[in-house]
């Protein structure tokens, strides 16, 4: 029938009113298979299906009016040799006529690069496909029936073996529109070259219960876009907690075929950006760094399980910590004034002090390195994160929208990280990627 469509599209009324015919212009030399051809291998393919659509799906076998042993037992006595005889086909007639439908498919299919997907899917969901898209579909099944076949053929050595598609990757050929080359190709892979990832590019750790309040927040105000394929924000909730194969699963890259000194990557980088207090665990550079190798080893570790091993300094990129200056995020970001304010407003007497007061308590706890927790201890109500978190929003929108107006204006560390992680985050596009393997 798409023979047909080039034809209809240039068709012509002739005839007096009342005895009108439409003609059709004549079959071009390139239009491909004649009818009878096509209705010929029609006749075959009718005859193969039922021996090998069952299993064309890779999700589960589909079968229709008939029982699963008695569909076996029919696979167990049908013999491909015997039947291509009866048929009159030859392993290299069908292996041609296959090739020339999944040419067609390839033509006539409209969604591109999504066909990858749409053969990767499993095949209940290609019942909702329509018009062209579904045509490309079926050309590829029928194409995929008689390349099953040959296949048959050639494991009972009644044909030659079809070549590797991997063997076509600098060039194109029919064999690569195969619906069964979706098991060679791991969805990762082809939703990562699609853009579709469904992994994050930046994994943004913070520490406690104020930043995980108020860092989606920034994100939001910064009108950054913090959707859970492009960034997530993951929070530690204490500050010893081992994050080693949390980040290692996270960050380690699948690898795929090496050339050269590189591997391809199965799917896009994801990086880790871990947002900390310097507390005991990360006091000095030192612990910084002796706790960010060990995440590196830890991600190498998970590379060398998959039988490879990558240069460190393309690790060293994708595993990043950024240090508060001050001894809490709430001392990183708000004078002293400020959150003796804010601690006023949310506790009833503020332990009996004034505001004077209160300040000074504050500078006393920011001095002595202490967490903010420290100034309202032995309070009773326990001022609680959360309840300082929203109440310390507000300021620190504040001081976003400043920062935004006035480029002399600091921004606030939190703001800056969040800019940082985004801008990481989009650097890593849609498409293949490559990492470099360690040197032998």
């Amino acid at each position: 029938m798409p023979d047909l469509r080039t034809r209809v599209a240039k068709s012509r009324v002739i005839g007096s009113y009342g005895h009108q015919r439409t003609v059709l212009p004549q079959r071009s030399i390139n239009a491909g298979s004649a009818p009878a051809d096509y209705r010929r291998w029609a006749i075959v393919i009718a005859v193969l299906e039922a021996r090998y659509l069952p299993t064309i799906g890779i999700d589960f076998l589909e079968l229709s009016n008939v029982d699963p042993e008695a569909w076996q037992k029919f696979r167990e006595d049908f013999d491909p040799v015997n039947t291509a005889a009866a048929l009159q086909v030859s392993p290299d007639e069908a292996r041609k006529f296959a090739e020339r439908l999944l040419s067609r498919a390839h033509t006539l299919d409209p969604t591109g690069d999504w066909s990858k997907l749409i053969r990767r899917a499993p095949s209940r969901a290609w019942k909702s496909l329509r018009g062209d898209a579904l045509v490309a579909l079926d050309h590829r099944l029928a194409g995929e029936i008689l390349l099953t076949f040959v296949e048959d053929l050639a494991s009972r050595g009644a044909a030659e073996a079809l070549p590797e598609t991997n063997s076509f990757s600098r060039s194109w050929h029919p064999l690569i529109e195969r619906i069964s080359t979706r098991r060679d190709t791991p969805l990762d892979e082809i939703l990562g070259d699609l853009g579709v990832s469904p992994h994050a590019n930046v994994v943004l750790a913070v520490e406690g219960e104020t930043e995980e309040i108020l860092v989606p927040r920034v994100f939001d105000e910064l009108g950054l876009r913090r959707s859970p394929d492009l960034l997530r924000i993951l929070c530690m909730r204490t500050e010893g907690r081992d994050l080693s194969m949390v980040i290692a699963l996270t960050v380690a890259p699948l690898l795929g075929e090496r050339q050269g000194d590189n591997y391809w990557m199965i799917r896009p980088p994801t990086a880790v950006v871990v947002a900390v207090d310097p507390g005991e665990v990360w006091a000095t550079q030192a612990k910084v760094e002796k706790r960010r190798r060990k995440w590196i080893e830890e991600i190498q570790n998970v590379v060398k399980a998959q039988g490879g091993e990558v240069d460190e300094t393309e690790l060293e990129k994708l595993v990043q910590v950024r240090l508060w200056k001050q001894t809490c995020f709430e001392f990183e970001h708000f004078t002293d004034l400020e959150l003796a304010q804010t601690i006023s407003v949310l506790h009833p007497n503020s332990g009996g002090l004034d505001l004077p007061g209160l300040v000074d308590l504050t500078a006393a706890t920011r001095s002595a390195g202490a967490d903010i927790k420290k100034v309202w201890h032995g309070w009773n109500p326990q001022i609680r994160k959360p309840e300082l978190a929203n109440a310390l929003w507000p300021t620190l929108r504040d001081k976003i929208h400043r920062a935004q107006r006035d480029p002399a204006a600091d921004v606030p560390p939190i703001a800056a990280v969040a800019l940082d992680a985004h801008d990481l985050a989009q650097s890593f596009n849609f498409g293949r990627y490559v990492i470099r393997a360690k040197s032998d």
